[in-house]
């Protein structure tokens, strides 16, 4: 029974290392923009990314305001390719940090996309 654990141990011990050099050489060959969201007092969505930060405005220049904050927040960043990493918490409250794959863009590009797709209020 002791040698069928530590078989086991063993293994996850090697697909665990494999995991970790397999991420970092995907890391090393692309890049990234990230973006951290707030939701703020009355629903007001609070962003910040390369380009400024400020409150998320939508085509009609009003405020984008998510009806379950968590998911329609995943759902209106997700829709754009950006993954969610992880909740980080300041004394103004949680943000949330996505990342989104740019490999391959020019700054030039990034630039347009998000001023282009992201309508911001700033502060």
């Amino acid at each position: 029974m002791k040698k069928v654990i530590l078989i086991i141990i063993c293994s996850l011990l090697t697909v665990s290392i494999y995991g970790q050099d397999t991420l970092s050489n995907i890391r090393k060959e692309k890049s990234y923009i990230y973006l951290t969201c707030r939701i703020e007092k009355f629903g007001k969505t609070l962003i910040h990314h390369g380009c400024g930060r400020g409150f998320l405005l939508d085509n009609n220049n009003e405020y984008i305001k998510f009806r379950n904050d968590d998911l329609g927040m995943f759902d209106y960043f997700g829709a754009d390719g950006w993954l969610y990493i992880e909740t980080l918490d300041y004394d103004e409250g949680e943000s949330r940090l996505f990342i989104k794959d740019v490999s391959g863009w020019t700054n030039k590009q990034i630039d347009e996309f998000l001023k282009n797709k992201y309508v911001i209020k700033p502060l």
